[in-house]
């Protein structure tokens, strides 16, 4: 009984604690963050106080589970201030974090989901990402995940994922690593990927035995 949760509180288990780390160790990353991400440079396990804290303020007041704006308004409420040796870290934090909610340059990571998961073909447009690596990291690791949450193990109907343009994740190392690893289990556990491009050939650049296993499936 002492691991379920009471009325109102929501928090991630190991999995989902994990995922939210490896965005969160891209969006806090400056440009190059394929060479270092970002708790390189802000202390993980901090960073980890703090979203827990989020989930259980934001769970026990609201019943909901927490956004990003929401955790910008824990850490101004409970962590911006302090010492001045901290104050720039701090600062930097937070215009990492304001990139990212309704007011910053990528609002769509500040809302619920649009997509309807209950659907049997999601379609994922990649056009224009591919001037955007950190977006094109993300959304793939965010599709990868409603695979894991939505469509692994459904036997009674194929569910299909297709990633239109999705060429333009093949030059961004961590993007195609997540994308290969898709199309490597799909057949195993009951849905199609499908993936889109104008040559097959598109996908051999820069892996060929990645574009193998794209084409092959």
């Amino acid at each position: 009984d002492i691991f379920k949760l009471r009325e109102g509180e929501c928090k991630p288990d190991q999995s989902r604690c994990s995922m939210i780390c490896s965005v969160f160790d891209i969006i806090l990353a400056d440009a190059d963050f394929e060479r270092q991400g970002g708790f390189s440079f802000f202390n993980e396990d901090e960073f980890l106080k703090l979203l827990f804290q989020t989930y259980e303020i934001i769970g026990d007041r609201e019943k909901r589970f927490p956004r990003i704006s929401d955790m910008l308004s824990v850490f101004c409420e409970f962590y911006d201030g302090g010492n001045e040796s901290g104050q720039t870290q701090r600062r930097q934090f937070k215009t990492k974090l304001e990139n990212w909610t309704v007011n910053g340059r990528y609002p769509m990571f500040d809302q619920p989901t649009s997509i309807n998961l209950e659907n049997d073909v999601i379609l994922a447009d990649l056009k224009g990402l591919e001037n955007e690596p950190k977006l094109q990291t993300i959304y793939t690791m965010l599709i990868s995940n409603i695979f894991a949450d939505k469509m692994y193990f459904i036997r009674d109907r194929v569910k299909v994922v297709v990633r239109d343009e999705a060429w333009s994740l093949m030059k961004n190392k961590r993007a195609r690593a997540s994308f290969e690893e898709d199309l490597r289990t799909a057949r195993k556990n009951g849905f199609a990927t499908i993936a889109i491009s104008q040559l097959p050939t598109d996908y051999n650049n820069p892996d060929r035995e990645v574009g193998k296993a794209i084409i092959g499936n």
